[in-house]
């Protein structure tokens, strides 16, 4: 995020800058992170203390409450801009702070900027591999897996030029375990087609790219590490034992959290955070099926603490998103204008959204879900004293159904207002699922079933399952479950951002 906020202003590679949403940094450039000691959840004072004002501090876009939504923009229309406006933007934007009542954070500035990279990255992957010579697996907006290991062994069995003798290809690659063997000669043919990879995104659109390759997903993501900002680095199989000593359990894939918690109980030490991975090879595995009671999660572990790491890469390329959400989090409140005023916003922003994605995949939603959440305190407020909260929340969805954005809002309201009698809630969402494809419909289509269903339709909130009936006449059931299930993802996700919604 915050490398898209230097690529948009025009600012060079190498400036200091945080971005922040309401009064906490989301995101830093590694600059003001290694020169400034700037980090996650800093506040807009502390950048200023530690940087001295020399931090370029930018808030994250917002969408107001009462704001006209006018359509999603283009990339070219964000990224490719004049000087003069770039400059114009840096005077503007350059320290405003902004205030969590004003509105509800916007990413689509960042998700336009990820689909422009992945568009070029696919690209320069079927110009060099070719279409059938490669699987691509997205793993978030910023972060992906590719698998070329038939491709790399193939060249490298060929003998081509794009070998570690091809000096320029290797540059930027830090090595670990040089070995002379047909492993090693793939991972240099899978650098090179990285680096290539890395030069077109930076050349065609101004960004940096780190890599890291190795022999499974795991090694690749901790080789990655070793190559940021702007670099790769490469893990032979020989080396894994080395790297897996240094590494801390935390930071390994799948380890960061309850899992890592239940592993880092089996090594008696106070201070948890200075285990390494490799320190649970020590343990045989019938000792961890003993101390997770669980056969596949101790294979899991006693696999991954030596580097191996079976899960393959899956291909997503052609894979769309199977949900638009958008969710805005406030202090508790059972104040019913304030909370149908975001209710609003984000029904706005949904239909905007999912008229895009309508435009771009030919496909409707025909569900909208909408979700709540409240603290479980006596009062309902937050809790005084502590930091988490995670255990004195509770996350609730009820299916709405087909409406525009002005009948969406008050049956929504109605649904809510038995609930604010209970509980101040503390964040409302509103997710558009269940996607089919069908040319040339218009997207006020998805809202225009809901005047059809009479008022004497069950509660959601009561009913176990529901016959709806889709394109081929047969009953498809959908089970209240799956309500739940999409917003407790849809808070977890909300957890894991930090608040970036």
């Amino acid at each position: 995020y915050a490398q898209c906020e230097r690529v948009r202003l025009g600012l060079p590679e190498d400036v200091c800058l945080a971005l922040l949403q309401w009064n906490s940094v989301l995101a830093v450039t590694y600059p003001a992170r290694n020169l400034h000691k700037i980090k996650r959840g800093d506040s807009w004072d502390t950048v200023n203390e530690k940087s001295s004002s020399q931090c370029w501090a930018i808030h994250l876009p917002i969408l107001r409450r009462r704001q006209e939504l006018k359509g999603i923009p283009s990339y070219e229309s964000v990224y490719n801009l004049t000087t003069e406006e770039q400059l114009e933007c840096q005077k503007k934007e350059r320290g405003v702070r902004q205030s969590q009542h004003q509105g509800k954070a916007c990413l689509e500035r960042y998700r336009l900027a990820s689909m422009r990279i992945f568009e070029v990255v696919l690209e320069s992957l079927q110009k060099y591999l070719g279409k059938d010579k490669f699987i691509l697996e997205r793993a978030s907006i910023d972060e992906f897996y590719l698998d070329i290991t038939q491709y790399c062994h193939d060249s490298s069995e060929e003998g081509g030029d794009e070998t570690l003798s091809n000096v320029n290809a290797m540059k930027n690659t830090v090595i670990f375990g040089h070995r002379k063997d047909s492993i090693q000669r793939a991972l240099e043919q899978a650098c090179v087609v990285s680096g290539r990879i890395r030069d077109e995104v930076r050349d065609e659109l101004g960004f940096t790219m780190s890599a890291g390759i190795s022999t499974n997903k795991m090694m690749a993501k901790l080789a990655a590490s070793h190559g940021k900002p702007n670099g790769q680095a490469m893990i032979h199989p020989h080396a894994f034992s080395s790297i897996l000593a240094t590494t801390k359990l935390s930071k390994v894939r799948n380890f960061g959290g309850k899992l890592g918690k239940e592993a880092e109980r089996l090594i008696d030490r106070d201070n948890c955070d200075e285990i390494m991975m490799s320190e649970l090879q020590q343990f045989s595995l019938l000792q961890l099926k003993q101390h997770f009671s669980s056969h596949d999660t101790a294979q899991f572990v006693f696999d991954i603490c030596r580097g191996i790491d079976k899960e393959p890469v899956k291909e997503t390329k052609g894979a769309l998103v199977k949900s638009i959400t958008a969710f805005k989090s406030f202090p508790a409140t059972d104040c019913k204008q304030q909370i149908q005023s975001w209710l609003e916003l984000l029904a706005g922003e949904i239909v905007l959204r999912v008229s895009q994605d309508t435009k771009r995949h030919g496909r409707h939603p025909k569900t909208c879900t909408m979700s709540y959440t409240y603290y479980t305190t006596p009062n309902g407020r937050r809790p005084q004293g502590t930091n988490s909260t995670r255990s004195q929340r509770q996350s609730r969805s009820i299916r709405l159904g087909y409406h525009p954005p002005e009948s969406l809002v008050p049956q929504a309201m109605e649904r809510l207002l038995p609930i604010l009698k209970q509980h101040p809630l503390r964040g409302v969402g509103l997710s558009a699922t269940n996607f089919e494809s069908k040319c040339e419909v218009a997207i006020d289509h998805f809202f225009s079933q809901t005047g059809k269903r009479k008022a004497t339709d069950p509660n959601p909130e009561t009913m176990t399952a529901k016959a709806l009936p889709c394109q081929t006449g047969t009953p498809q059931t959908i089970f209240v479950d799956q309500d739940l299930a999409l917003a407790k993802k849809i808070q977890a996700s909300y957890d894991r951002e930090h608040n970036l919604w």
